[in-house]
């Protein structure tokens, strides 16, 4: 569970702090932004489990491009060691699904009302007042949405667990999808497996309906 908390706190939290940066940049009017928004999508339509594998090689220790270019400077890190290997998983999810949640944000910015936004110009707001006082209020429902969906997704992470780390090194990467699967499927200990997916099961359902009402509410406020 502490596992499985830790990567969608630093997962979610991260597509949302860059997904907001590139919505609002995609948003305004720049040259070929439709292109730009097409290609920042693209990982989001390759499957997990391919996106696990590729960065198994890219990552890997010894055969990994991106370490070899890391030590050619005099940096030596163990993306799948035992200190930075569920950090790892977070960032390929980052990679991976940071597209999806601006297009979400972006969707939600573009539906906003010019008025308010016009208002402030006149005002003579700065651009960060703007974002802070206008832009996030009025986004709130979307930001909301956008984070539900993403966390619910990020706390079933197993493709990512399977492909890469099984669980390790010891079980600082075991996530509660890939622990019931070890559980029922290695060890066979079906009723177990079953009862901790029942568990589970409940728990997101308690999850999505708090998080239902209070977007509800944010939405008729």
């Amino acid at each position: 569970m502490r596992n499985t908390i830790v990567f969608v706190v630093v997962a979610v939290g991260l597509e949302f702090a860059f997904g907001f940066l590139l919505a609002v940049l995609l948003h305004r009017a720049t040259p070929f932004r439709h292109i730009f928004r097409a290609l920042l999508l693209t990982p989001a339509f390759i499957t997990p489990i391919a996106v696990g594998l590729i960065f198994r090689f890219l990552l890997n220790s010894q055969l990994g491009v991106i370490p070899h270019l890391l030590r050619s400077v005099g940096i030596d890190v163990d993306w799948f060691g035992p200190n930075l290997a569920l950090f790892s998983l977070a960032l390929i999810d980052v990679w991976q699904w940071t597209p999806f949640m601006m297009l979400l944000l972006l969707a939600g910015l573009e539906a906003l009302p010019p008025e308010p936004f016009e208002a402030a110009r006149v005002d003579g707001a700065t651009g960060w007042q703007v974002v802070r006082h206008i832009t996030l209020p009025l986004m709130r429902p979307v930001i909301l949405a956008s984070l539900l969906i993403r966390m619910l997704d990020a706390f079933k992470v197993y493709e990512y667990v399977y492909a890469i780390t099984r669980g390790g090194p010891g079980e600082s990467t075991e996530t509660i999808q890939y622990h019931i699967y070890r559980v029922g499927f290695l060890y066979y200990r079906a009723g177990e497996a079953a009862a901790m997916a029942y568990v589970l099961m409940a728990v997101i359902l308690l999850f999505v309906v708090v998080l239902f009402y209070v977007v509800r509410r944010e939405a008729t406020s």
